[in-house]
């Protein structure tokens, strides 16, 4: 069986992402599987449109099996999903929930938590982008699968966090024998949003509430406005959503059962 670090190397060494910025065909090509098939983020400005496809390149041109659209959308729907999004107060929908939940360094210290800095000019990163000219003047882009990460693990006292140059953490608790992730820690110096022996705390299960509630927004906007493949793209999420989030909906322990008897 195949180790995480196994599987996030084949991951990386799969992703490809081409950008083609010239107006006539302007698109996003990106695939993170090996093998002939990747995705594409198409913008069509003669009719004002975007799709997003899978090309599946087992089949010749032509074939019908060889595209498949997830969705096509005006840019006018997408606008009106910008403005509902606005309306909603998506934008303050994460900040509030993070102000609302703090941490202190002795809960830290009880809960045997150990911090990684998350620090984005890590010289561990140098080399893990690259990009690639192309002869028509565009360019692609890959991740070095090799890269030697281990120097981004530097586990620093929750005592310590508090002067830290970086100021994101990853908090890890150590129970039973192992680590296991507990979210992020945020520290604003010279500001009244925490304690001066405190983080702002953002919590695995606070993502997971985020994430569901961006979702149902997502989920709700879309079926007030007009795309195609609208009902196809709505029945998946609503799969995910039930599947994901609400195990104990009806409509999912019914489709459990109702699978279990066939």
């Amino acid at each position: 069986m195949a180790s995480e670090t196994e599987r996030l190397q084949e991951l990386l060494s799969a992703f490809f992402l081409w950008v083609n910025k010239d107006t006539a065909k302007q698109k996003y090509v990106f695939k993170f599987e090996r093998g002939k098939v990747h995705y594409t983020i198409r913008i069509w400005n003669d009719d004002r449109t975007l799709d997003f496809h899978r090309t599946d390149e087992n089949f010749p041109i032509g074939d019908p099996k060889r595209h498949e659209q997830f969705f096509r959308i005006s840019f006018y729907s997408i606008a009106r999903v910008l403005v509902a999004l606005k309306n909603s107060g998506f934008e303050q929908m994460l900040p509030r929930l993070m102000l609302r939940s703090k941490i202190n360094v002795g809960k830290l210290k009880r809960n045997n938590s150990l911090l990684v800095p998350l620090d984005p000019n890590n010289a561990a990163f140098d080399g893990f982008i690259k990009v690639f000219p192309r002869p028509s003047g565009q360019k692609s882009i890959r991740l070095n699968a090799l890269q030697d990460f281990s120097s981004v693990n530097e586990f620093v006292w929750p005592e310590d966090a508090l002067s830290h140059p970086v100021q994101s953490f990853t908090v890890y608790q150590f129970r039973r024998g192992f680590f296991r992730m507990r979210g992020h820690v945020y520290r604003y110096p010279n500001s009244k949003l925490h304690g001066h022996r405190s983080f702002i705390y953002f919590t695995n299960e606070m993502r997971r509430n985020w994430m569901k509630q961006s979702a149902l927004l997502f989920y709700q906007i879309l079926k007030s406005i007009h795309f195609q493949n609208k009902e196809k793209v709505l029945n998946y999420m609503q799969d995910q959503l039930l599947e994901t989030y609400m195990r104990n909906h009806p409509l999912v322990k019914n489709a459990n059962r109702n699978s279990r008897k066939t």
